[in-house]
């Protein structure tokens, strides 16, 4: 009873409105003094938009929006995205999942035309026709784009003022508002927090680890230069207390655009770790270096990610002290199990005011 008062509220509120542009926030400020709940929530089908831009960062913050949706108020949640593999890696079931199509498509961030599926605005995207939904989340709006209704409309043609909201990413640049902003500082709403993690284990990893998640060279310039002198850092501060040193790494350290470089710059390490290894998905433990010595080794794992959310938490807190992370997800994950951790965060351009802050 206590909620179909808060409705009736709301429509009230509604029927004396002059602008219609103040209608979109009513329901959600009636109900923010009063904590509902999942029977706020029950029967309400949300869509989330998804369309990732340069990193994990954007598939890990639409996630963490549908599990509060889930969680917090029971609702039916459906993600729309143009990389549903990602989210699978993630541990999302596939029937939440719809794949936005793709295409060959031109681009100011490509030198040609091609499929891509990064950096894309809904206009140029396909979507099959799907059941309606209540609310249609865009989460997050990359800082590439602005938040216009219109670009929406192109896949979900019912999109209104009233029904469609969007997310900022953390501490965007954007000079159009959005309904969420996103990030820390004057006139933000926070962090996306993940649960506290399992005091399990990650059974993978039995020596003690160092976790390192930087996005790669495509992304970032200097990935590599950041990830070797951080490697080089940790292993001459722990090679007297552990014989055994693991650092997670990412996979693209692999590349062979990327490795000759890696290679260069861990020889010098052989006076700490006499032995070198390397680990990827699917391929055994292969011996990279062998120095003068015997006893200590260490070995770079590139065969831990991608994992899910909780898992990643908990990968976090049952690591050494140290950490080097790029990514605003990564971070907030960093912090959400073990704020007492030396974060290394490397800075990227368009990240700087959300570094700032933070």
């Amino acid at each position: 009873m206590k909620h179909n008062k808060k409705f009736k509220e709301a429509v009230e509120k509604l029927k004396h409105l002059k602008n219609i542009d103040k209608a979109r926030n009513i329901l959600w400020e009636v109900f923010s003094k009063n904590k509902c709940g999942k029977q706020c929530g029950k029967g309400i089908r949300i869509l989330i938009l998804n369309t990732p831009c340069n990193g994990f960062g954007d598939i890990v913050f639409a996630k963490k929006i549908a599990d509060y949706m889930k969680q917090w108020y029971g609702a039916t949640v459906t993600i729309a995205t143009t990389t549903p593999k990602g989210f699978i890696s993630l541990g999302v079931k596939k029937s939440m999942l719809v794949k936005i199509r793709t295409g060959t498509y031109t681009s100011h961030y490509l030198s040609h035309s091609e499929p891509n599926d990064e950096c894309r605005r809904f206009r140029t995207l396909k979507l099959a026709k799907l059941a309606k939904y209540d609310l249609i989340f865009v989460a997050p709006i990359v800082s590439n784009f602005d938040a216009e209704l219109r670009d929406v409309k192109y896949i979900i043609p019912y999109a209104t003022k009233t029904n469609t909201f969007f997310f900022s990413e953390y501490n965007d640049k954007s000079k159009y508002s959005t309904d969420f902003p996103t990030g820390v500082g004057n006139d933000r709403m926070g962090l996306l927090f993940a649960d506290q993690p399992s005091r399990t284990r990650y059974r993978k990893l039995k020596n003690p680890y160092i976790m390192t998640y930087v996005a790669s060279e495509e992304v970032v310039p200097t990935a590599s230069k950041c990830m070797m002198s951080f490697i080089q850092m940790v292993v001459k501060k722990y090679y007297l207390q552990h014989n055994k040193l693991d650092i997670v790494i990412p996979d693209w350290v692999g590349d062979e655009d990327y490795w000759y470089y890696f290679e260069k710059h861990l020889h010098p390490l052989l006076k700490y770790y006499p032995r070198i290894f390397y680990k990827e998905i699917g391929k055994k433990k292969e011996l990279v270096y062998k120095g003068v010595g015997k006893g200590r080794e260490l070995t770079l794992r590139a065969d831990i990610y991608p994992v899910p959310n909780k898992t990643m938490t908990r990968l976090f807190r049952h690591s050494l002290e140290d950490v080097l992370v790029t990514g605003d997800q990564s971070i907030t994950d960093v912090l959400s199990c073990c704020a007492s951790k030396n974060i290394f965060y490397q800075i990227v351009e368009w990240k700087k005011s959300f570094a700032s802050n933070l």
